[in-house]
């Protein structure tokens, strides 16, 4: 960790003096499953909980707020309301999380990181995928010029024109955009590598050099032009990034953060490349997950989107298996999908609906809902 960040670790402590208090609503509308109407319970930073929302529901849904509530209550009060919802998540600060919220939520982290050696063969890497060698293919017939700039003034090009539009239309009310300030910060230490083509600059992506590793700070296409994003366009931002680490002497490359789930597109593409997930270490929220049955709604859900959570010091992954898997050979390459590197374990729950056989495999537990003593968050360490 360098002097930076271990900075911004002491100011973290500071978050739950500014966020004592956290809005608490019900959203309420049908779920992107199967149209059922649903209720999710919220508490807390809406950058976090309205990813879950995002994924949870098919449309807009209606919002019946309910309060602020002190951190220190907002457990007792979650409980109180929990027998209404399908699902309940809060976002807080890591440590209100850790002081207030008791064992009864699976505690996720906001965002994961994503970070992997400089491969020495770029072309086995894309190989291994079919998406990034069909990628490959488009780059070699219609290839990019990559230039690194170190002028500041193209720096608020960047940050205007590409990064801010890109992650706008990207994200939408969801964005996490970064400051100015914090971009020039990383500029001192790194550059901006330029896409063009035809002598057009169409993408680039903002690099920044810590020590022996190549941290990937923004990515950016011009005005945010989903035209700009295809034909191989976002697999060459890796790819060039991948070989200036190369000739700048890196030995690791740093990917960014992603939604704390396996099934985030963010996320499957720094796996493609090879990534393996770990703790953030800019990251000072957690996302709080609960649910009363692991049936209907929430199996669905579950099933859709995995959720990361913390373990032990490390990371664990939890999944839903659908029901409708035929046998054992698909479940096994449907699990082996799912697979990532820095995972200490992948929990996959099945239902008593389920007939497939289980495979063993490492690092994989496989549970039957039967099992459970209580299908909450909790019962998820009882059975470990």
């Amino acid at each position: 960790m360098t002097t930076e960040q271990r900075l911004r670790r002491l100011l973290s402590l500071l978050l739950p003096v500014a966020g004592w208090r956290l809005p608490v609503a019900f959203l309420h509308g049908p779920d992107r499953a199967a149209g059922r109407q649903v209720s999710l319970l919220t508490a807390g930073a809406p950058g976090i909980t309205g990813y879950v929302a995002s994924r949870f529901f098919a449309e807009e849904p209606q919002s019946e707020y309910l309060g602020l509530v002190s951190a220190w209550r907002l457990e007792r009060f979650l409980n109180q309301q929990a027998p209404r919802a399908d699902l309940t998540v809060a976002g807080m600060d890591r440590h209100s999380a850790r002081l207030w919220m008791g064992r009864s939520f699976l505690r996720c982290p906001a965002w994961v990181g994503s970070g992997m050696p400089v491969p020495a063969d770029t072309a086995a890497v894309m190989k291994s995928s079919t998406q990034l060698w069909r990628d490959l293919n488009y780059i070699r017939a219609d290839p990019f010029e990559s230039t690194p700039s170190t002028d500041s003034a193209d720096l608020d090009l960047f940050y205007e024109r590409y990064y801010q539009p890109f992650i706008l239309s990207r994200h939408g009310a969801l964005a996490h955009i970064r400051s100015r300030w914090d971009m020039r910060r990383r500029f001192r230490r790194g550059c901006i590598l330029w896409l063009s083509r035809g002598g057009i600059r169409v993408a680039g992506s903002l690099v920044s050099r810590l020590g022996d590793t190549l941290e990937l700070v923004a990515l950016g296409v011009l005005d945010g032009d989903a035209n700009h994003r295809r034909r191989g366009t976002m697999t060459a931002l890796y790819l060039h990034e991948i070989e200036h680490a190369r000739r700048t002497g890196c030995k690791r490359l740093f990917l960014g953060g992603s939604r704390p789930s396996l099934h985030d597109d963010v996320f499957r593409t720094k796996r493609r490349w090879g990534a393996a997930a770990g703790l953030h270490p800019e990251v000072n929220f957690d996302m709080l997950v609960r649910w009363n049955t692991l049936t209907g709604p929430v199996a669905d859900f579950l099933t859709r989107n995995s959720l990361i959570y913390h373990d032990s010091g490390g990371l664990s992954a939890l999944w839903h298996a659908p029901d409708g898997t035929p046998d054992a050979a698909h479940l096994k390459k449907e699990v082996m999908r799912l697979w990532t590197p820095g995972l200490r374990r992948l929990d996959v729950l099945r239902s008593p609906a389920a007939t497939a056989a289980c495979p063993p495999l490492p690092d994989v537990r496989w549970i039957t809902l039967e099992s459970l003593a209580q299908t909450s968050p909790e019962g998820l360490r009882l059975q470990g």
